[in-house]
């Protein structure tokens, strides 16, 4: 029952125009989690409606732009907020999520922003072991950022 509303829900998002990438990214992180649940044909048949979503309304850059906004973060010199630091995790969930759910990604850029992320927690590392404690789930222990040695 949860489930169906969820995938309902989800449906629902996906027949409203999107304006912004954080909301096209969230709503991939929520098809990729949902998926995880589903039956093989269903989750199947609702990532290729997500590609089909992102392609529709132009937002074939969305990895990139995601990359670029967590790559300004991380660059930042002053010491981040704890909110900016959940938002970067947040950013690394979404663009692990999406690369799992099939979407491309150019290998040079991604090689770039890892090692950016990387350097970053490790200059970082109380308020990144924090925020990972915080937002790690089982499913999530394959993902580089929540296994290093932070």
């Amino acid at each position: 029952m949860i489930l169906e509303k969820r995938l309902a829900t989800i449906r629902g998002k996906m027949g409203i125009t999107p304006t912004l990438h954080h909301q096209v990214a969230l709503l991939g992180y929520e098809v990729y989690c949902v998926a995880k649940l589903l039956p093989h044909t269903v989750a199947e048949a609702l990532i290729q409606e997500y590609h089909e979503y992102v392609k529709t309304h132009g937002f074939q850059d969305l990895l990139g732009h995601q990359m670029d906004y967590a790559m300004s973060l991380a660059r930042r010199e002053d010491q981040l907020l704890f909110e900016e630091v959940y938002k970067l995790f947040e950013l690394y969930d979404e663009i692990e999520a999406h690369r799992e759910l099939g979407f491309a990604i150019d290998d040079f850029k991604y090689s770039q922003f890892e090692a950016g992320l990387r350097s970053w927690a490790s200059n970082n590392s109380e308020i990144a072991q924090l925020v990972a404690q915080r937002l790690f789930k089982d499913w999530k222990g394959g993902w580089w950022l929540y296994v290093q040695d932070l």
